[in-house]
Parts: structure tokens; sequence; C-alpha cells
């Protein structure tokens, strides 16, 4: 009687550190062999600018600004006259803003245009015009050109995404930062 007694208790005790160390010991297992179904997704699709550029520092002459509090701030940089391609990018990226929904309002778009002599696209988002000097000085000596930029709430540009980047890209990394 006294034998199965204390087989009971050392079953119990066994059974009660399995149940807690467990679980511990095989987390510990999956960390150190990282199998491919455990590694982390990242939802970045840009690329990461380092060291970040500031936004405020840029020479740019304002086109069109709407009076907006500081914010997150996308916007379309090209380095043409905005033709059709251009619209069409503009296009995706006021579509973007759209199937934000609630959080829309977070997000303030602009048009960055290359040439002093610019005009306003339309007024849905700010406009500005960089002369070709700067262009070449801060984007193009960073193996940046036409694309989507974007820009924290303090006022660094951190993420750069091309012309060939899918607006599906870029609404996930919007839809997660905001």
């Amino acid at each position: 009687m006294k034998n199965t007694k204390k087989l009971n208790i050392y079953f119990n005790l066994g059974l009660l550190i399995f149940i807690f160390i467990g679980p511990l010991i095989f987390a510990i297992g999956l960390y150190l062999k990282t199998p491919q179904w455990l590694k982390q997704k990242t939802l970045n699709n840009g690329i990461f600018i380092s060291p970040p550029i500031d936004f405020d520092k840029l020479k740019k002459k304002i086109i069109f600004k709407s009076k907006s509090l500081r914010r997150w701030q996308v916007f379309y940089l090209t380095n043409k006259e905005c033709k059709k391609a251009c619209r069409q990018r503009l296009y995706i990226l006021h579509q973007i803003i759209t199937a934000l929904g609630k959080n829309s309002w977070k997000l303030n778009p602009a048009l960055i245009q290359v040439d002093p002599s610019a005009t306003v696209y339309n007024n849905l988002f700010d406009s500005y015009s960089i002369s070709v000097k700067e262009y070449q000085r801060v984007f193009v000596n960073k193996k940046m050109y036409s694309g989507y930029y974007l820009i924290d709430t303090q006022g660094k540009i951190i993420l750069y995404y091309p012309t060939d980047t899918p607006g599906e890209d870029l609404y996930k990394d919007l839809l997660h930062l905001l």
C-alpha cells in the first residue's frame, strides 16, 4: 500500500513537472532549430533608407500644401512631367488611401516633381517641386529614383518603394503602420 502511494506521488510530481516544464523545453528546442515555418514574416516590402533623409531639409518649392498636422506622409516622386504613367500611380496612391478607411486621416499623400516649372496635378495631394540638382544630390546618389516614399511623423523619409512595386505591398505596409 505504501509503495503504491509513493509511486502515485512520484507519478503526479513527474506529470506536473512535464506539464509545466515540457512546453518550455519544446519552445527552446523550436527557437534553437528555427524551422522554416517558425520564421518571422516581415511586412515592409519597401527598401529601408539608412540613414533616413530629413524631408524638411529638402530644398523644395511648395506648389500646393494643405494645412495638416504632423502625421505619416507618403509621396510619389517623379523626375518627369506627370503624364499617363504618373497619373496612374497617383490614382493607385489615392485608391490605397481610400482603402485605409478609418485610418486614412493619419496619412498625408503628396506629389513631388523634379521640375521647377512644374504645374499642380490636382488638389487632392500636397504638391512640391524640387530642382534637378537637389534630386541628384539626395535621391540619385542613394540609387533611389521615381517611386513612392514613406515619411514618418518626425519628418524622416524612411522607406522607398520603386515604381514597379504592386499597390498591395504598399497598402499592407501602411495598414500595418497605421
